[in-house]
């Protein structure tokens, strides 16, 4: 049988117990500083996430862990939303880049900062904020985490009012302000203005704080007012924008945003109104001016017997008229199965492209003539004339372009073209009877003969005297002979031609043979009186060869 073992005992053993139980104690502390960190880290998120005003607490690369229920209420944002890096989709994207560094800066000094943020409230209406970020120190030292807080700097501007800056101080605040600012009763009498909105409605800030704002707003706008005044007492919503119209001293409407925010005591009893009323009268006009100038131009284009279209830098259609539609068949809305490159016949469409290539290279007026399919695949000629459409600096923003139906000029200028080719035939053929009806005909290098037959009427007299000057200057003929044995008639005008020829022949230096003279053409000379002694007259033309044969032969 064993005996049971003995403790262990001694001064060794003594120290070891001591010491594992200071470490039971440090644990045990230890254990209550993280439990009670813990739980104040628990009422710290849920005393931020319960505040009224707009806080939050960020982590040390900036994204969020925790957030109050003002800052969601404020933004519109849910709490997914804006954990990370969400609350950057509130901030004004042109503060972005003031405020990374900002960040950056604190973050490497460890220190408290500033800083003036805009931020977008739920109805996309910017706030100017003075934000304000404060470190966290962990047991160890370092900042891993970050409370922000934003304050609104028109609250502000009255809370250091309340605190004591003094009237003065404030209204110069407000008279420096660009736009029309006021503080309102909350019956309607204004209390306090600045000079802007004064001048905005033509009054002195005097005679407007002896007004309520119901005496000078459109009464066709007092009603809306009205209501989302009452609304905003209520607590239902914390303040409201708003369209409307004011009437200026004057008479005339005054188109102005006007933005208005409640300004409760420390109870939260209503004690007057903040209000902000900017005037967009011009930009209203310009809107209005837009309209009409929209309105004449669709009127315009519906009238016109032309497609009108408008397209994008990337050759979208952003506007089409009616005849549009018209031109190519289909229903007003319909667009193109694969846009309008499907609607140009295949052999027009590479040299279209390579304009609209080179017009985004180099902007410029444009025309061009190309063949258009319909619905129903029938083509249509049509010329289309584009526009650039700049912007103030010169840029082109897009074009605007009009398609004229050509069809029934291109099939006049077919049919055209086809009676000029017949006319060119004719004209041809024409000539070509001419010279077989004039006919030159050599009997030697400087004699020939010009046999004529059938009518000799003016056309053909005057195309007899060309070809007989033209042959007898390129051959250099001495003598010519002009035979109408065949012609049957002729009348004063042709008889003249006959004493021009041989007038024009002499200048040349040929002598002129007229023979085969009928009894009837005979008859007419002398009728007419043609002087014929000029011109040597055979009655055959076996004796004007001969004749001429003895010319030539006598001037060897």
């Amino acid at each position: 049988m064993t005996t049971p073992s003995q403790p262990p005992s001694g001064p060794a053993y003594a120290e070891l117990e001591e010491r594992i139980a200071a470490l039971l104690e440090q644990s045990r502390a230890q254990s209550a500083r993280v439990a009670e960190a813990q739980q104040s880290e628990r009422r710290l998120r849920a005393l931020m996430t319960q505040s009224s005003r707009i806080r939050w607490i960020a982590a040390a690369d900036g994204s969020l862990t925790a957030d109050s229920s003002a800052l969601r209420t404020f933004t519109g944002l849910g709490e997914e939303e804006l954990r990370g890096r969400g609350l950057l989709q509130a901030l004004h994207s042109q503060d972005w880049a003031r405020n990374q560094d900002a960040w950056t800066a604190a973050q490497e000094a460890g220190q408290a900062f500033s800083i003036e943020q805009r931020i977008r409230r739920h109805d996309g209406v910017f706030r100017s904020f003075e934000v304000r970020f404060t470190p966290v120190p962990g047991e160890d030292g370092a900042t891993h985490e970050w409370i922000g807080e934003a304050i609104d700097l028109a609250d502000r501007a009255l809370a250091e009012q309340d605190t004591g800056l003094g009237e003065e101080r404030f209204q110069q605040t407000l008279d420096s302000a660009p736009i029309g600012m006021c503080i309102v009763g909350l019956d309607g009498l204004f209390i306090q203005v600045n000079r802007a909105l004064g001048q905005l409605l033509g009054y002195t800030p005097e005679e407007l704080v002896r007004l309520r704002f119901q005496d000078i707003t459109h009464p066709d706008d007092l009603e809306i007012d009205l209501a989302l005044l009452g609304r905003t007492i209520n607590g239902e919503i914390p303040g409201y924008t708003l369209e409307k119209r004011y009437r200026h001293r004057d008479g005339a409407e005054i188109h102005a945003i006007l933005h208005v925010a409640l300004v409760r005591d420390r109870r939260g009893e209503p004690v007057h109104f903040i209000s902000q009323i900017l005037d967009v009268t011009e930009h209203k006009k310009a809107e209005e001016a837009l309209r009409a100038s929209e309105e004449r131009f669709r009127l315009l284009t519906t009238r016109l017997p032309i497609s009108v279209f408008q397209f994008d830098l990337e050759g979208q259609f952003t506007f089409v008229n009616e005849r549009w539609y018209e031109l190519l068949d289909r229903r007003p809305g319909e667009s193109l199965p694969d846009g309008w490159r499907t609607a140009i016949h295949p052999d027009d469409l590479a040299p279209v492209e390579a304009a609209w290539i080179r017009q985004i290279e180099h902007p410029q007026e444009l025309v061009l003539e190309y063949r258009l399919r319909t619905r129903d695949d029938e083509l249509r000629w049509v010329r289309t004339h584009v526009t650039p459409m700049r912007r103030e600096g010169g840029s082109v923003e897009a074009y605007l372009g009009v398609i004229m139906d050509i069809q029934d000029q291109k099939h006049v200028e077919e049919l055209l073209r086809e009676s000029l080719e017949q006319r060119a035939i004719i004209e041809s053929q024409r000539v070509r009877l001419a010279e077989l009806s004039t006919p030159l005909i050599p009997i030697r290098d400087d004699v020939v003969v010009m046999p004529l037959i059938g009518t000799l009427d003016p056309e053909r007299a005057e195309q007899m005297l060309e070809t007989l000057l033209a042959g007898i200057s390129r051959a250099r003929v001495r003598v010519a002979i002009l035979d109408v044995t065949g012609v049957l008639t002729m009348d004063e005008q042709v008889a003249s031609g006959l004493l021009r020829a041989a007038q024009a022949a002499r200048l040349l230096g040929a002598q002129m043979i007229l023979s085969g003279i009928r009894p009837e053409v005979a008859r007419i000379l002398v009728v007419t009186g043609a002087d014929l002694s000029k011109i040597i007259v055979c009655g055959n033309l076996q004796a004007a060869i001969t004749y001429a044969m003895t010319i030539v032969g006598a001037g060897r």
